[in-house]
């Protein structure tokens, strides 16, 4: 199915227009009225009947039809099927040199195909008709070139005052005398210049036919704004260097527009591009800087109290006297769709700030850890608020399915940054290898396994494991995992098994042989903690954990 198309309000030289240039005086048209407003890009005699070789769309021809004379009835058929595909703007026929009238084939074939025929008086000379309609042609296309011109002129000089967003749209507004907005989708931020466009929401878009002078994407758009549902606008896709689909709209409800107003919008649409991809620079310089900055804070690097002083001023986050940290990892389920994990970070990011200004963060991969300055203690993020943001997330379709991992620290001051890292960084790694679900922890909440997470040498920890589960992982890990692989799937024997690739009767097996023979019995409430601290033990060790 084509797609439609914008209505482009054309200014060339049609036919119809032609018609009242002085060569036209006593013309009349004798056949396919109906193509009178066909546009004219060129003018030509008709010398010969190969038309297919020289003729192209839009092309006048001045003739007397003597091309026609030598063919055959066939040759005449078939010169007017190409003459059909052509599709010329019109043909002017001068009499008397072959023919007082035009041929009857050619008429029936101008009233079928609508291609205007006009009959010339005998008088008027081939050099009059084409200078005029190639002189006024060349008129039209000229002062559009002109106007062009100082639009792109008056573009350039916008673009080295360096403008805001809303400069660009006031501008573009003066241009093309109807209200223009800037549309962020993925952000759902907008810019307009008119206040009525800035709650603009559920943008749909029907994409145009590209046409003359447009190099972007059009769109026919359907948009809710605050006041107004269902509103029709005009939407350009604006390319940008992350790839987040970004729009010019303008509020015309016609879709009408002049060639002259489609290259304002190319225009714009351009500016727009240059100013977005200098915002998106500057953005990454702070970016990176900022990085470090917070990177240098969570790990203790400044010497002394000054040093961690001038680096939060830095980052304005020196207003009050509490902090706390805050790490986010991400798994995206598909592996195939791993390229998508920005657009994970980027959402987390904007919605965190949505609920908190005063956060900073240190991107590595795929975590994210943030530092937050709050005034007082009851501010402090709570397990909560951040479960609501990433469920919320896991339910918005247009991101990837994707499992979690966050970390909330305890409060500290401004010199204790680096223990709220260790601390966020210590659950990371107690927890993160087992990446089977999605979960939010808060250090304060932990209970016993703060005592494994204070341990400097980790490699003590072993001391705390019960002798006989270190006794059957060193005689037995197969058991030994089937063992833990129980306590991760709250003993369900069947799911175990699938996990595992064995059968069911082999767990069970398995679970006999660690009673029988080590006294390990999983339905027992102690030896199940044992086995979960043990699983906890053997990851802060780092130590691989048997399959």
């Amino acid at each position: 199915m084509p797609k439609p198309r914008i209505q482009i309000k054309d200014k060339s030289l049609t036919v119809r227009s032609a018609l009242s240039l002085a060569a036209f005086a006593d013309a009349r048209v004798v056949a396919g009225e109906a193509g009178l407003d066909r546009v004219i890009s060129n003018a030509m005699v008709m010398e010969a009947a190969d038309i297919e070789r020289w003729g192209r769309k839009g092309i006048f021809l001045v003739t007397s039809f003597f091309a026609l004379e030598p063919l055959s009835s066939d040759e005449r058929s078939s010169f007017l099927d190409r003459l059909i595909e052509t599709e010329p703007s019109g043909i002017a026929f001068k009499p008397g040199r072959l023919l007082s009238e035009a041929p009857e084939d050619i008429v029936t074939c101008c009233m079928a195909a609508d291609i205007p025929l006009i009959k010339l008086s005998a008088a008027t000379r081939y050099e009059t008709v084409l200078g005029d309609v190639m002189g006024s042609a060349l008129d039209t296309n000229l002062m559009l070139l002109n106007r062009f011109f100082n639009l792109h002129h008056r573009t350039m000089k916008l673009a080295l005052g360096q403008p805001s967003l809303y400069m660009i749209l006031e501008e573009a507004k003066r241009v093309l005398k109807f209200d223009c907005s800037y549309y962020d989708k993925a952000t759902g931020t907008c810019v307009s210049t008119t206040p009525r466009q800035n709650g603009l929401t559920n943008l749909r878009l029907e994409e145009l036919h590209r046409s003359h002078y447009q190099t972007f994407h059009y769109y026919s758009a359907t948009i809710d704004s605050a006041v107004e549902a269902g509103e029709h606008s005009l939407a350009v896709l604006i390319p940008t260097s992350e790839g987040t689909p970004a729009y010019f709209l303008v509020h015309n409800r016609t879709n009408e527009f002049t060639a002259l107003d489609i290259m304002a919008i190319e225009s714009f649409v351009s500016l727009l591009q240059m100013e977005l991809l200098k915002i998106a620079a500057i953005e990454e310089r702070v970016f990176r800087r900022s990085n470090t900055l917070v990177h240098d804070l969570l790990l203790g690097r400044y010497s002394t109290n000054s040093a961690t002083d001038e680096a939060l001023k830095e980052l304005s986050l020196d207003s009050n006297p509490f902090y706390q940290a805050l790490l986010v990892r991400f798994e995206i389920e598909d592996r195939s769709q791993g390229g998508r994990l920005n657009e994970l970070l980027r959402a987390f990011r904007r919605q965190l700030k949505n609920y908190h200004f005063n956060v900073v963060y240190f991107e590595s991969n795929n975590r994210l850890v943030f530092l937050r300055n709050f005034n007082a203690e009851a501010q402090a993020l709570q397990v909560d608020t951040i479960r609501e943001i990433l469920e919320g997330m896991s339910t918005n379709q247009s991101l990837p399915a994707f499992t979690y991992l966050a970390i909330l620290s305890g409060t500290v001051d401004r010199y204790h940054i680096p223990l709220a890292n260790e601390q966020v960084m210590g659950v990371y790694r107690l927890f993160d290898p087992d990446r089977k679900s999605s979960y939010v922890l808060h250090y304060d909440n932990l209970g016993i396994y703060k005592i494994f997470l204070n341990v400097e040498d980790h490699d003590t920890l072993i001391e705390y494991m019960d002798p006989r589960l270190r006794r059957l992982k060193d005689e037995n890990p197969q058991i030994f995992g089937t063992l833990l692989s129980l306590t991760d799937n709250d003993l369900n024997f069947k799911e175990t098994a699938d996990k595992l690739y064995v059968h069911y009767k082999t767990v069970s097996y398995r679970v006999n042989r660690a009673r029988s023979f080590y006294g390990i019995d999983i339905h027992d409430s102690d030896t199940l903690a044992q086995l979960v601290i043990a699983r906890r033990i053997l990851t802060l060790m780092g130590e691989d954990l048997p399959q």
